[in-house]
């Protein structure tokens, strides 16, 4: 969403691909626990999971660009 308008390295990527793949996988074998829940609902727990995932991957896309060495522009072969 948001490489095609910002520079960006394969880092960015990377480690906002990780967080994901590493949150999806820990609330798969229940290890998410239930603090994490937003309401009372049979699903809080997973919508917690889904609104937490979106602002971590969304700040590990953007880590990298704080470090003026990951700025690299467009990455070739990347649309």
């Amino acid at each position: 969403m948001f490489s095609g308008r910002i520079g960006r390295s394969l880092l960015c990527f990377h480690l906002a691909f990780s967080t994901g793949i590493g949150l999806g996988t820990l609330e798969a074998v229940g290890l998410i626990p239930h603090e994490w829940a937003i309401g009372a609902g049979k699903h809080g727990v997973l919508l917690g999971v889904n609104l937490y995932r979106l602002l971590l991957c969304t700040a590990a896309f953007f880590l990298p660009l704080a470090v003026p060495r990951y700025r690299l522009g467009r990455a070739e072969g990347m649309s």
